[in-house]
């Protein structure tokens, strides 16, 4: 469940957000656990991310605490909407390594277009909270914080992005925009060499199943 409808986003795809569809939903936290236990000591790392908003998810605090000690690396992507006092303190105590809030401008207008349904002033009011919290009650040195957005055009200023989130984020950075929202519409095209991502990673959705391509 995602509480946006980013433009570049399965989210955008009715097909696959529309409620009758079936596809939308929360993980419970008996199949959180069965997971977490077949996973821990067979992979490194788990991230908190893909089709849905992590920190939508009422038992969320409970999940952190489950997984606290059990991997290398915890990562949490966020579009940073939730991002509560409360919410502050669970991520800044909890075993993650990465928070990585999903912003796209420093511009109202250009983020508002981009991150439907998102509000700005509300998560740059979060995120100064946030930051507030982290440098007074904890250290900056055991976390990695990271504003990334998705590359869609020019008038996105990497620059302009630092200036205005330089003292909150670690790392301010762009990742190339990758047409997930028409993912089956897309031309074929002609790559021929195997995609490493198989061998790599894989997910696991709401209820259980496990698809090795985040892209279908």
């Amino acid at each position: 469940v995602c509480n946006f409808r980013c433009v570049m986003c399965y989210q955008a795809d009715k097909t696959f957000s529309g409620k009758s569809n079936g596809f939308m939903g929360m993980m419970s936290m008996d199949v959180f656990k069965k997971c977490i236990d077949e996973l821990e000591g067979n992979v490194e790392a788990i991230t908190f991310a893909s089709r849905g908003e992590p920190t939508l998810n009422k038992n969320f605090e409970k999940m952190m605490e489950y997984a606290n000690g059990k991997f290398l690396g915890l990562k949490l992507n966020t579009n940073a909407s939730m991002l509560t006092e409360k919410m502050a303190h669970t991520l800044l105590s909890s075993d993650l390594q990465t928070i990585v809030f999903s912003i796209d401008s420093k511009d109202k207008d250009a983020y508002e277009k981009i991150r439907i349904n998102g509000k700005f002033e509300k998560v740059v009011a979060n995120l100064e909270r946030f930051n507030h919290i982290r440098n007074t009650q904890y250290s900056r040195s055991d976390k990695i914080v990271r504003i990334s957005g998705v590359k869609i055009n020019d008038k996105q200023d990497i620059d302009e992005m630092k200036k205005q989130w330089g003292d909150v984020a670690d790392i301010i950075a762009f990742t190339n925009y990758t047409p997930w929202e028409s993912s089956y519409d897309n031309p074929e095209n002609n790559i021929s060499s195997p995609c490493s991502e198989l061998w790599q990673r894989m997910f696991i959705w709401e209820d259980g199943k496990v698809n090795p391509c985040d892209y279908d």
